[in-house]
């Protein structure tokens, strides 16, 4: 029997991780502490490097283990549609985003196999172009994360204070060696994404979306 409950369970567990986040971004507002190491310029050993702690770059893998699985709960819809509809299920089903009617039109045989007329039609609603922009952002999130790119976050400013250790510059008969510093550091929030939108309110509006787009669906479950 065909049901969205797959598709609401990915959900939940978008719910769930972004639990988990805010709690790991809480805890970086406390002072962290950490030890950097120098790194030498292998062409010029005199040339000595500090790579200071980036918390931002721990964030991304959890951010796109929070969409991921709203991408994946729309895509299940689709296949939920099929089944219901007594049709084939087929490796390319996806829940298309498109950007303009052309393009979704182009999709619909392949994509939407399977899928009723009024079905499409509900679904051609919420596309960007029809004024749904948070679909975009889970699009761009969701490929940003297949191809490999690394999610782009920024805070409105992280405070930093180094303590050093040793003495820096220290000659040795081998050259200059620079010795480990000890960094106390932590972040000031809001963080936010490339395009100044807030990360986790933005997570939430997105998870809400999906939950309203799966609710909309509901009655044709229900025939």
């Amino acid at each position: 029997m065909a049901s969205l409950d797959d598709a609401y369970r990915r959900v939940e567990r978008s719910k769930e991780r972004l639990s988990d986040f805010k709690v790991r971004i809480e805890e970086f507002r406390e002072l962290q502490h950490d030890v950097v190491v120098p790194q030498l310029n292998r062409r010029n050993p005199r040339d000595v490097s500090y790579e200071f702690p980036n918390p931002i770059k721990s964030f991304e893998l959890d951010v796109s283990e929070i969409v991921q699985p709203l991408r994946t709960a729309l895509n299940y819809l689709v296949s939920s549609l099929v089944i219901l509809n007594s049709k084939p299920i087929n490796e390319s089903l996806q829940f298309p985003i498109c950007e303009t009617p052309k393009d979704f039109a182009r999709q619909i045989p392949s994509l939407l196999k399977g899928v009723k007329g009024k079905q499409v039609t509900v679904i051609e609603k919420l596309q960007p172009y029809n004024g749904n922009t948070w679909i975009r952002k889970i699009r761009e999130l969701t490929d940003t994360d297949k191809h490999r790119d690394p999610i782009f976050m920024r805070t409105s400013g992280q405070t930093m204070y180094r303590i050093p250790f040793h003495v820096f510059n220290r000659q040795t008969p081998s050259g200059v060696v620079n010795d480990p510093m000890h960094v106390e550091y932590n972040l000031t929030l809001p963080i936010k994404f490339r395009d100044e939108s807030p990360v986790i309110e933005t997570l939430e509006l997105l998870q809400l979306k999906v939950a309203d787009v799966l609710d909309a669906f509901q009655s044709f479950f229900e025939d």
